[in-house]
Protein backbone atom coordinates (compact mmCIF):
# COMPACT_ATOMS: atom_id res chain seq x y z
CA UNK A 1 0.00 0.00 0.00
CA UNK A 2 1.02 3.16 -0.86
CA UNK A 3 1.32 6.03 1.25
CA UNK A 4 -0.89 7.88 -0.32
CA UNK A 5 -3.69 5.58 1.48
CA UNK A 6 -4.00 4.06 4.67
CA UNK A 7 -5.93 1.36 5.84
CA UNK A 8 -8.62 1.47 8.83
CA UNK A 9 -9.09 -1.54 11.20
CA UNK A 10 -11.43 -3.20 9.07
CA UNK A 11 -9.14 -3.29 6.20
CA UNK A 12 -10.95 -0.53 3.84
CA UNK A 13 -8.69 2.09 2.36
CA UNK A 14 -8.85 5.83 3.49
CA UNK A 15 -7.95 8.70 2.17
CA UNK A 16 -4.77 10.78 4.45
CA UNK A 17 -5.95 14.44 5.88
CA UNK A 18 -3.46 16.56 4.11
CA UNK A 19 -3.41 19.30 6.94
CA UNK A 20 -4.94 17.64 9.68
CA UNK A 21 -3.41 19.59 12.39
CA UNK A 22 -4.06 23.05 10.98
CA UNK A 23 -7.78 21.81 8.87
CA UNK A 24 -6.27 23.76 6.23
CA UNK A 25 -8.33 23.70 2.82
CA UNK A 26 -6.30 22.52 0.13
CA UNK A 27 -8.93 21.63 -2.92
CA UNK A 28 -10.69 24.82 -4.74
CA UNK A 29 -13.42 23.77 -7.01
CA UNK A 30 -14.64 26.91 -9.45
CA UNK A 31 -17.55 25.86 -11.53
CA UNK A 32 -19.76 28.87 -13.77
CA UNK A 33 -22.53 28.61 -12.03
CA UNK A 34 -25.04 26.07 -9.49
CA UNK A 35 -27.86 25.94 -11.99
CA UNK A 36 -29.47 22.30 -11.58
CA UNK A 37 -27.60 19.98 -13.42
CA UNK A 38 -25.02 17.10 -13.26
CA UNK A 39 -22.00 18.91 -12.90
CA UNK A 40 -23.70 20.80 -10.35
CA UNK A 41 -24.81 17.59 -8.31
CA UNK A 42 -21.02 16.08 -8.66
CA UNK A 43 -19.58 19.23 -6.96
CA UNK A 44 -22.40 18.81 -4.43
CA UNK A 45 -21.29 15.27 -3.55
CA UNK A 46 -17.60 16.14 -3.61
CA UNK A 47 -17.68 19.63 -1.28
CA UNK A 48 -20.87 18.65 0.70
CA UNK A 49 -19.61 18.43 4.67
CA UNK A 50 -15.89 18.21 3.42
CA UNK A 51 -13.82 21.22 5.53
CA UNK A 52 -10.69 20.34 2.68
CA UNK A 53 -12.74 22.20 0.29
CA UNK A 54 -13.91 25.48 -0.92
CA UNK A 55 -16.20 26.43 -3.85
CA UNK A 56 -15.38 29.20 -6.27
CA UNK A 57 -18.89 30.03 -8.21
CA UNK A 58 -17.81 32.66 -11.54
CA UNK A 59 -21.84 33.98 -11.59
CA UNK A 60 -24.66 33.56 -10.04
CA UNK A 61 -26.47 33.21 -13.07
CA UNK A 62 -29.80 34.38 -11.53
CA UNK A 63 -29.18 34.18 -7.96
CA UNK A 64 -27.26 31.57 -6.40
CA UNK A 65 -28.06 28.98 -3.42
CA UNK A 66 -24.80 27.49 -1.53
CA UNK A 67 -27.21 26.63 1.15
CA UNK A 68 -26.69 22.77 0.11
CA UNK A 69 -23.25 22.53 0.21
CA UNK A 70 -22.26 23.18 3.64
CA UNK A 71 -19.04 23.99 3.75
CA UNK A 72 -17.08 26.93 4.84
CA UNK A 73 -16.47 29.03 2.15
CA UNK A 74 -18.36 29.59 -1.15
CA UNK A 75 -17.56 32.77 -3.06
CA UNK A 76 -19.20 34.18 -6.29
CA UNK A 77 -17.58 36.17 -8.42
CA UNK A 78 -19.90 38.16 -10.39
CA UNK A 79 -23.73 38.45 -10.92
CA UNK A 80 -23.96 38.05 -15.03
CA UNK A 81 -22.00 35.56 -16.58
CA UNK A 82 -21.30 39.05 -19.11
CA UNK A 83 -19.33 40.19 -16.19
CA UNK A 84 -16.09 39.09 -17.84
CA UNK A 85 -14.01 41.84 -16.21
CA UNK A 86 -15.09 41.18 -12.59
CA UNK A 87 -14.99 37.35 -13.46
CA UNK A 88 -10.98 37.54 -14.23
CA UNK A 89 -10.55 40.19 -11.62
CA UNK A 90 -11.58 37.73 -9.05
CA UNK A 91 -10.00 35.07 -10.33
CA UNK A 92 -6.75 35.93 -10.73
CA UNK A 93 -7.37 37.58 -6.64
CA UNK A 94 -8.39 33.73 -5.61
CA UNK A 95 -5.87 32.12 -7.26
CA UNK A 96 -3.38 34.38 -6.15
CA UNK A 97 -4.17 34.05 -2.36
CA UNK A 98 -4.82 30.57 -2.20
CA UNK A 99 -2.36 29.12 -4.64
CA UNK A 100 0.72 27.91 -2.40
CA UNK A 101 -1.85 25.97 -0.41
CA UNK A 102 -4.23 24.44 -2.61
CA UNK A 103 -4.82 23.41 -6.13
CA UNK A 104 -7.81 24.08 -8.24
CA UNK A 105 -10.95 21.92 -9.98
CA UNK A 106 -12.34 23.66 -12.95
CA UNK A 107 -15.85 22.29 -13.70
CA UNK A 108 -17.66 23.30 -16.65
CA UNK A 109 -16.90 25.01 -19.80
CA UNK A 110 -15.69 28.81 -18.82
CA UNK A 111 -13.97 27.62 -16.07
CA UNK A 112 -12.05 25.25 -17.77
CA UNK A 113 -10.94 27.58 -20.30
CA UNK A 114 -10.45 30.59 -18.27
CA UNK A 115 -7.89 28.44 -15.27
CA UNK A 116 -6.27 26.85 -18.49
CA UNK A 117 -5.48 30.03 -19.67
CA UNK A 118 -4.65 31.71 -16.16
CA UNK A 119 -2.35 28.73 -16.10
CA UNK A 120 -0.29 29.85 -18.31
CA UNK A 121 0.46 32.94 -17.11
CA UNK A 122 0.28 32.27 -13.55
CA UNK A 123 1.93 29.30 -11.24
CA UNK A 124 -0.68 27.25 -9.89
CA UNK A 125 -1.77 23.47 -10.11
CA UNK A 126 -4.87 22.83 -12.32
CA UNK A 127 -7.25 19.79 -12.65
CA UNK A 128 -10.02 19.91 -14.55
CA UNK A 129 -12.74 17.88 -14.43
CA UNK A 130 -14.86 16.36 -17.89
CA UNK A 131 -18.76 16.56 -17.66
CA UNK A 132 -19.05 16.22 -21.06
CA UNK A 133 -17.81 14.32 -24.07
CA UNK A 134 -16.70 16.25 -27.41
CA UNK A 135 -20.10 15.65 -29.14
CA UNK A 136 -21.76 17.76 -26.38
CA UNK A 137 -19.22 20.63 -26.61
CA UNK A 138 -20.21 24.08 -27.63
CA UNK A 139 -18.23 24.91 -30.62
CA UNK A 140 -16.27 27.58 -28.92
CA UNK A 141 -15.39 25.39 -26.17
CA UNK A 142 -14.24 23.20 -28.50
CA UNK A 143 -11.66 24.95 -30.37
CA UNK A 144 -9.97 26.74 -27.42
CA UNK A 145 -10.11 23.56 -24.80
CA UNK A 146 -7.80 21.51 -27.84
CA UNK A 147 -5.33 24.50 -27.71
CA UNK A 148 -5.18 25.09 -23.83
CA UNK A 149 -5.89 21.60 -22.26
CA UNK A 150 -1.87 21.19 -22.12
CA UNK A 151 -1.36 23.86 -19.32
CA UNK A 152 -3.71 21.68 -16.80
CA UNK A 153 -1.75 19.78 -14.82
CA UNK A 154 -4.39 16.77 -14.66
CA UNK A 155 -7.82 15.74 -16.14
CA UNK A 156 -10.30 13.86 -14.48
CA UNK A 157 -12.72 11.84 -16.76
CA UNK A 158 -16.18 11.07 -15.72
CA UNK A 159 -16.27 8.32 -18.58
CA UNK A 160 -14.87 6.34 -21.03
CA UNK A 161 -15.42 8.03 -24.05
CA UNK A 162 -14.21 11.43 -22.81
CA UNK A 163 -11.10 9.45 -21.33
CA UNK A 164 -10.50 8.27 -24.93
CA UNK A 165 -10.91 11.78 -26.60
CA UNK A 166 -8.84 13.55 -24.01
CA UNK A 167 -5.85 10.75 -24.65
CA UNK A 168 -6.22 11.71 -28.57
CA UNK A 169 -5.59 15.06 -28.03
CA UNK A 170 -2.24 14.16 -27.09
CA UNK A 171 -2.28 14.41 -23.11
CA UNK A 172 -0.31 11.72 -21.57
CA UNK A 173 -2.33 9.01 -20.21
CA UNK A 174 -0.55 9.55 -16.57
CA UNK A 175 -2.06 13.01 -16.65
CA UNK A 176 -5.54 11.64 -17.17
CA UNK A 177 -7.76 9.63 -14.58
CA UNK A 178 -10.96 7.97 -15.45
CA UNK A 179 -13.66 8.32 -12.42
CA UNK A 180 -17.05 7.26 -13.54
CA UNK A 181 -19.68 9.03 -12.18
CA UNK A 182 -22.34 7.57 -10.01
CA UNK A 183 -25.77 8.54 -8.25
CA UNK A 184 -25.29 10.36 -5.17
CA UNK A 185 -29.37 9.66 -4.06
CA UNK A 186 -29.90 7.94 -1.10
CA UNK A 187 -32.78 5.12 -1.30
CA UNK A 188 -35.96 6.23 1.08
CA UNK A 189 -34.34 9.66 1.98
CA UNK A 190 -36.05 12.93 2.47
CA UNK A 191 -39.67 13.23 3.45
CA UNK A 192 -41.91 10.68 1.73
CA UNK A 193 -45.06 11.93 -0.06
CA UNK A 194 -47.81 10.02 -2.15
CA UNK A 195 -46.88 11.21 -5.89
CA UNK A 196 -49.76 9.41 -7.05
CA UNK A 197 -52.21 10.98 -4.71
CA UNK A 198 -50.80 14.30 -5.37
CA UNK A 199 -51.38 14.13 -9.43
CA UNK A 200 -54.34 12.59 -9.24
CA UNK A 201 -52.91 9.06 -10.79
CA UNK A 202 -54.66 5.70 -10.57
CA UNK A 203 -52.90 3.07 -8.08
CA UNK A 204 -52.67 0.63 -11.44
CA UNK A 205 -51.28 2.72 -13.89
CA UNK A 206 -47.87 2.37 -15.21
CA UNK A 207 -45.81 6.10 -15.25
CA UNK A 208 -42.67 6.46 -17.21
CA UNK A 209 -40.64 9.33 -14.95
CA UNK A 210 -38.45 11.55 -17.19
CA UNK A 211 -36.23 14.08 -15.26
CA UNK A 212 -34.55 16.92 -17.16
CA UNK A 213 -33.91 20.20 -17.88
CA UNK A 214 -36.36 21.62 -20.55
CA UNK A 215 -34.24 22.07 -23.27
CA UNK A 216 -34.41 20.24 -27.04
CA UNK A 217 -31.56 18.35 -26.67
CA UNK A 218 -32.99 16.15 -23.79
CA UNK A 219 -36.09 15.36 -26.35
CA UNK A 220 -39.16 15.26 -24.01
CA UNK A 221 -40.74 16.45 -27.11
CA UNK A 222 -40.38 12.61 -28.33
CA UNK A 223 -41.62 11.50 -25.00
CA UNK A 224 -44.60 13.25 -25.20
CA UNK A 225 -45.43 12.26 -28.96
CA UNK A 226 -44.69 8.13 -28.33
CA UNK A 227 -47.27 8.80 -25.42
CA UNK A 228 -49.41 8.67 -28.12
CA UNK A 229 -48.93 5.05 -29.01
CA UNK A 230 -49.33 3.84 -24.84
CA UNK A 231 -52.31 5.07 -24.04
CA UNK A 232 -52.52 2.64 -20.82
CA UNK A 233 -49.43 4.76 -18.99
CA UNK A 234 -48.74 8.30 -17.76
CA UNK A 235 -45.57 10.04 -17.99
CA UNK A 236 -44.62 12.35 -15.56
CA UNK A 237 -42.22 15.00 -16.60
CA UNK A 238 -39.79 17.23 -13.86
CA UNK A 239 -38.00 19.71 -14.75
CA UNK A 240 -37.94 23.46 -16.36
CA UNK A 241 -36.46 25.36 -19.08
CA UNK A 242 -37.62 27.33 -22.51
CA UNK A 243 -39.28 24.22 -23.68
CA UNK A 244 -42.34 24.02 -21.39
CA UNK A 245 -44.25 25.90 -23.29
CA UNK A 246 -44.00 24.31 -26.23
CA UNK A 247 -44.28 20.68 -24.95
CA UNK A 248 -47.60 21.30 -22.96
CA UNK A 249 -48.96 22.85 -26.60
CA UNK A 250 -47.96 19.47 -28.47
CA UNK A 251 -49.60 17.26 -25.77
CA UNK A 252 -53.00 19.44 -25.94
CA UNK A 253 -52.98 19.27 -30.26
CA UNK A 254 -51.84 15.45 -29.88
CA UNK A 255 -54.68 15.08 -27.40
CA UNK A 256 -52.34 13.66 -24.20
CA UNK A 257 -52.38 16.51 -22.32
CA UNK A 258 -54.39 14.52 -19.76
CA UNK A 259 -51.87 11.61 -19.11
CA UNK A 260 -48.23 13.86 -19.05
CA UNK A 261 -47.89 15.77 -15.87
CA UNK A 262 -45.53 18.47 -15.67
CA UNK A 263 -44.59 19.43 -12.11
CA UNK A 264 -41.77 21.69 -12.92
CA UNK A 265 -38.48 21.77 -10.68
CA UNK A 266 -39.39 19.43 -7.67
CA UNK A 267 -36.65 18.29 -5.17
CA UNK A 268 -38.20 15.04 -3.52
CA UNK A 269 -36.70 13.20 -6.92
CA UNK A 270 -36.86 9.91 -4.58
CA UNK A 271 -40.38 9.96 -4.22
CA UNK A 272 -40.73 9.74 -8.09
CA UNK A 273 -38.36 7.24 -8.52
CA UNK A 274 -39.78 5.29 -6.08
CA UNK A 275 -43.17 5.74 -7.73
CA UNK A 276 -42.03 4.84 -11.73
CA UNK A 277 -42.28 1.92 -13.52
CA UNK A 278 -39.42 2.81 -15.96
CA UNK A 279 -37.12 6.33 -16.51
CA UNK A 280 -37.15 7.74 -19.99
CA UNK A 281 -34.03 9.47 -21.39
CA UNK A 282 -35.10 10.42 -24.93
CA UNK A 283 -31.77 12.86 -25.32
CA UNK A 284 -30.34 13.40 -28.47
CA UNK A 285 -27.00 14.74 -26.74
CA UNK A 286 -26.86 13.40 -23.59
CA UNK A 287 -23.36 13.25 -21.93
CA UNK A 288 -22.86 11.94 -18.43
CA UNK A 289 -26.52 11.49 -16.84
CA UNK A 290 -26.63 11.17 -13.34
CA UNK A 291 -30.30 10.84 -13.32
CA UNK A 292 -29.11 7.35 -15.46
CA UNK A 293 -27.47 6.44 -12.61
CA UNK A 294 -30.35 7.46 -9.82
CA UNK A 295 -33.12 5.19 -12.07
CA UNK A 296 -30.59 2.43 -11.77
CA UNK A 297 -30.22 2.48 -7.79
CA UNK A 298 -34.15 2.38 -7.62
CA UNK A 299 -33.84 -0.47 -10.23
CA UNK A 300 -36.11 0.94 -12.72
CA UNK A 301 -35.68 -0.18 -16.58
CA UNK A 302 -33.95 2.80 -18.15
CA UNK A 303 -35.51 3.37 -22.06
CA UNK A 304 -32.93 5.86 -23.96
CA UNK A 305 -31.59 6.63 -27.01
CA UNK A 306 -28.17 5.45 -27.75
CA UNK A 307 -26.27 9.31 -27.86
CA UNK A 308 -23.60 10.11 -25.51
CA UNK A 309 -22.33 7.84 -23.15
CA UNK A 310 -25.72 5.95 -22.05
CA UNK A 311 -24.59 3.04 -23.37
CA UNK A 312 -21.56 2.81 -21.14
CA UNK A 313 -24.56 2.17 -18.04
CA UNK A 314 -27.68 0.99 -20.10
CA UNK A 315 -27.13 -2.50 -21.35
CA UNK A 316 -30.01 -3.37 -24.31
CA UNK A 317 -32.27 -5.60 -22.94
CA UNK A 318 -30.51 -6.47 -19.61
CA UNK A 319 -31.43 -2.87 -17.48
CA UNK A 320 -33.11 -1.61 -19.81
CA UNK A 321 -33.54 -0.08 -23.91
CA UNK A 322 -31.50 1.50 -26.12
CA UNK A 323 -32.70 3.09 -29.16
CA UNK A 324 -32.22 4.91 -32.35
CA UNK A 325 -33.72 8.21 -32.36
CA UNK A 326 -37.13 7.67 -33.19
CA UNK A 327 -40.75 8.12 -32.09
CA UNK A 328 -41.95 4.94 -33.18
CA UNK A 329 -38.96 2.76 -31.48
CA UNK A 330 -39.37 5.02 -28.39
CA UNK A 331 -43.14 3.87 -28.24
CA UNK A 332 -42.69 0.43 -28.90
CA UNK A 333 -39.57 0.17 -26.12
CA UNK A 334 -42.46 1.81 -24.20
CA UNK A 335 -44.69 -0.79 -24.68
CA UNK A 336 -42.08 -3.64 -24.19
CA UNK A 337 -41.23 -2.44 -20.48
CA UNK A 338 -45.43 -2.97 -19.99
CA UNK A 339 -45.28 -6.17 -20.80
CA UNK A 340 -45.51 -8.80 -17.99
CA UNK A 341 -42.99 -11.19 -19.78
CA UNK A 342 -40.57 -8.70 -20.01
CA UNK A 343 -37.44 -8.59 -16.99
CA UNK A 344 -34.45 -6.82 -16.62
CA UNK A 345 -31.43 -7.58 -14.46
CA UNK A 346 -29.66 -4.70 -12.56
CA UNK A 347 -26.20 -4.78 -10.36
CA UNK A 348 -26.40 -3.76 -7.05
CA UNK A 349 -27.18 -0.57 -5.55
CA UNK A 350 -23.68 0.20 -4.60
CA UNK A 351 -22.50 -0.40 -8.72
CA UNK A 352 -24.52 2.93 -9.88
CA UNK A 353 -23.88 4.87 -6.32
CA UNK A 354 -21.44 8.00 -6.14
CA UNK A 355 -19.67 6.72 -2.98
CA UNK A 356 -17.03 4.69 -4.96
CA UNK A 357 -17.06 8.15 -7.16
CA UNK A 358 -16.04 10.36 -4.45
CA UNK A 359 -13.98 7.68 -2.50
CA UNK A 360 -11.81 7.63 -5.82
CA UNK A 361 -11.90 11.34 -6.29
CA UNK A 362 -10.39 12.44 -2.58
CA UNK A 363 -7.41 9.76 -3.07
CA UNK A 364 -6.92 11.41 -5.95
CA UNK A 365 -6.81 14.55 -4.80
CA UNK A 366 -5.06 13.96 -1.90
CA UNK A 367 -2.46 12.18 -3.90
CA UNK A 368 -1.93 15.23 -5.80
CA UNK A 369 -1.68 17.31 -2.84
CA UNK A 370 1.29 15.09 -1.51
CA UNK A 371 2.98 16.04 -4.93
CA UNK A 372 2.15 19.76 -5.10
CA UNK A 373 1.43 21.52 -2.65
CA UNK A 374 3.50 22.45 0.56
CA UNK A 375 2.77 22.29 4.25
CA UNK A 376 3.08 25.92 5.33
CA UNK A 377 3.58 25.13 8.54
CA UNK A 378 6.20 22.46 8.04
CA UNK A 379 7.49 24.16 4.83
CA UNK A 380 7.23 20.71 3.61
CA UNK A 381 5.23 18.83 1.60
CA UNK A 382 1.62 17.69 2.30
Amino acid sequence: MSEDDKENGNGSREAPTVFEAAGKPFVFHVIDNLEPGGAQNILLALTRGNPEARVCVLHARGGIDAGPLQIAGVETLASSKYAVHSILIGLVRVIQQNRANAFFVAHLDASTILLCVLRKFIDFRLVVTLHAIQAQWPRWFSALFRRVIFYADHVVSGGRTAYDETKALGLPAERITLIPIGSSITIGAGPSADIRAELGIPADTPIFLNIARMVPGKGQIDLVRAMVHVPQAIAIIVGYGPEDERLRREALALGVAGRIRFVGRRTDLNNFYSTARSFVMPCLDESMGVVVYDALMYQLPVVAYASGTIGEIVKDGINGFLLAPDVAQLAAALNRVLRPETAFQFLPAQSYSAATMLDRHRCLYHQLARRWLRNPWTGTNA
